[in-house]
């Protein structure tokens, strides 16, 4: 798979190794855990491939940085089989990827398309969706995806370029803060395809949304702020450096 796609892309070995590099630290880090919530619903927790995926696309960019991360995704489940979604795990962390980085290409208006079918499809999922079930869940989300929209991330994107370090440490937050928001509905929607055996609306409004309703924006917020503190000096470094992937 990784061959035909190098071959489609026409990747430089240059960018193959730039890929193959980020894959394995996609690997090596998916050891760490990343939240101190347990994981609502299921096993084990958040682990730092959520964190590190961002920092992935905003340095790599859309496409190297989402293949990276989905080279990495399919290698993990081999070495850790617990993994948050088992072989699924690296869907959403593929889509924090490219939207981290598209985003900072400025393709703003792709984004808020992606996050909004995501939106809709994990709050109206039949029957179970937080939408039917436990509405209030999704109130971060609709800040998030306001967010991503508004004129704050077109000058979030733009920051990250910025010679200054706090403009520049605030959009790669914002930034990150849209993108991993966005990923996270993916993942939610892999989990209600997962769970699908639990289909009471009971199970998922008091077992899952409810308690997921005020863990998850804290949860997310802890991993941009990890995020940003990684990727703002590595960023500052390959400009410093002028190096342009």
């Amino acid at each position: 798979m990784f061959y035909c796609l190098v071959i489609y892309m026409q990747l430089s070995s240059r960018e193959i190794s730039l890929v193959a590099c980020f894959a394995a630290l996609y690997v090596a880090v998916s050891f760490i855990p990343a939240s101190p919530f347990p994981l609502i619903g299921g096993e084990g927790y958040i682990d730092a491939s959520t964190v590190i995926s961002l920092v992935i696309g905003v340095v790599l960019g859309p496409l190297l940085g989402g293949l990276a991360v989905i080279t990495g995704g399919i290698i993990a489940p081999f070495i850790i089989p617990s993994l948050t979604l088992g072989a699924y795990t690296f869907i959403p962390h593929a889509m924090a990827a490219v939207c981290a980085g598209a985003l900072k290409k400025g393709k703003q208006t792709v984004c808020v398309l992606i996050y909004l079918l995501s939106f809709i499809f994990f709050a109206f999922f039949p029957s179970i969706g937080p939408f039917w079930t436990w509405p209030l869940m999704l109130w971060f989300h609709l800040i998030a995806l306001a967010l991503m929209a508004s004129p704050a991330q077109t000058w979030a994107a733009k920051e990250i370029n910025s010679e200054k370090s706090s403009s520049m440490s605030i959009g790669i937050a914002i930034t990150f803060l849209t993108s991993t928001v966005c990923s996270q509905a993916v993942g939610s929607i892999i989990f209600e395809f997962l769970k699908l055996g639990s289909g009471n609306p009971d199970y998922w409004r008091t077992i899952v949304w409810q308690p997921l309703t005020f863990i998850y924006p804290i949860e997310r917020l802890i991993i941009t702020a990890i995020a940003t503190v990684i990727a703002a000096p590595i960023l500052k470094a390959l400009k410093t450096q002028r190096f342009k992937i």
